[in-house]
């Protein structure tokens, strides 16, 4: 899954602020919220627009979004000054808008040539996970309505008994999932040493895959304490386990 993150300093919004911004302009692009953490399985509609935001760190409040509409942050940017990186595979940007307005990094947040160092990309794990399932799995990649048919199956079965309301719309992203973000190439090196350089501390990590699956469960927990974890869900839980504090804005459309 590729990286996509939005930037408020907090004296511009506190993440209160830009759960109610985001709602309100996705609202107004004909969104619908929903919350797909209830348990309860909800409507699934054909586009939607996934968002978390992450609570306060050094200034910053960060928007993790697992794809966002440019004109989105366009109108975003309406609200409060914001800083929108992008990464997928290889291929990214980072830059700064207010008003719709493009602004210059260096003489509105006085980011310097000097400031900028070589940031050290965060380790790759070793091995990706879907080099591991089986070569008519990988295949359905390629093949989405097929993919869709499998994961129908599933859903009244064993996606069903996880509990939550996204499942269908989760396994489907894994299997449709774009270029995994590539921090060891120039782009990806060029917006960590800029978040550095803007002060930035929680710039990367978690990632919106990681959030997405920790939240899902810390909820589930939360609604039924004394529910059996599954194998592989303490890990779930500890990769982020303040899940909790981040605020989920989940709409849809179509």
């Amino acid at each position: 899954m590729g990286y996509t993150s939005l930037f408020f300093r907090e004296r511009d919004l506190t993440p209160g602020q830009a759960e109610e911004t985001a709602a309100a302009v996705l609202q107004n692009f004909g969104y619908t919220r929903f919350d797909p953490f209830s348990g309860i399985p909800g409507r699934a509609y054909p586009q939607t627009t996934k968002l978390f935001i992450a609570p306060p760190l050094a200034g910053w409040v960060r928007v993790l979004a697992e794809a966002i509409n440019d004109d989105i942050v366009l109108a975003l940017s309406e609200k409060a000054g914001l800083v929108y990186a992008r990464l997928e595979g290889s291929q990214g940007s980072i830059d700064a808008w207010r008003d719709r307005a493009h602004l210059d990094l260096q003489a509105d947040y006085g980011i310097t040539a000097e400031k900028i160092t070589v940031i050290q990309p965060p380790p790759k794990a070793s091995g990706d996970w879907m080099d591991a399932l089986p070569d008519e799995i990988k295949a359905m990649q390629k093949h989405p309505q097929q993919a869709a048919k499998m994961i129908d199956r599933l859903s009244g079965s064993l996606l069903a008994k996880a509990g939550g309301g996204d499942q269908r719309e989760q396994a489907m992203a894994l299997l449709s999932s774009d270029a995994e973000a590539d921090w060891s190439s120039a782009a990806g090196k060029t917006i960590l040493s800029t978040l550095a350089a803007l002060g930035i501390q929680n710039g990367i990590s978690p990632d919106f895959a990681t959030l997405r699956d920790a939240y899902a469960l810390h909820a589930r927990r939360k609604r039924r304490p004394g529910a059996k974890l599954l194998p592989g869900d303490e890990n779930t839980l500890e990769s982020v386990p303040n899940a909790l504090q981040y605020l989920p804005v989940y709409a849809g459309k179509g």
